[in-house]
């Protein structure tokens, strides 16, 4: 996210970065997969039936990556835009981790 974000800075300054390297727009959708994966891995997880159903609680965080996503992929102004992007992506990571967490926790 950071290096997406400082996308122009990093190419007037000789950086080459993943983000330099796709472009804008992939990298954009590769952060959309990025995010989704995981909640695509939940639920192939738990259809396997081989894990515990608890496993899907993270899935209440799902609202919070969409619109983490939706302003990464409009966003223009790349610096301006996605100033807190990276912190609101740790916080996303932290809460489905969280939930994870106490999902796995529950007893049954």
């Amino acid at each position: 996210m950071n290096n997406l974000r400082d996308l122009r800075m990093d190419s007037t300054a000789g950086f080459t970065t993943l983000p330099m390297r796709l472009g804008e727009t992939r990298t954009k959708k590769l952060y959309a997969i990025l995010i989704f994966s995981a909640y695509v891995a939940l639920v192939a997880a738990a259809t396997s039936k081989t894990v515990h159903v608890g496993i899907l609680l993270p899935l209440l965080s799902l609202p919070l990556a969409w619109k983490q996503v939706q302003r990464v992929l409009v966003a223009t102004r790349l610096s301006l835009d996605l100033a807190d992007a990276p912190p609101q992506t740790a916080g996303l990571y932290l809460l489905f981790g969280g939930l994870l967490a106490a999902g796995l926790a529950l007893p049954f």
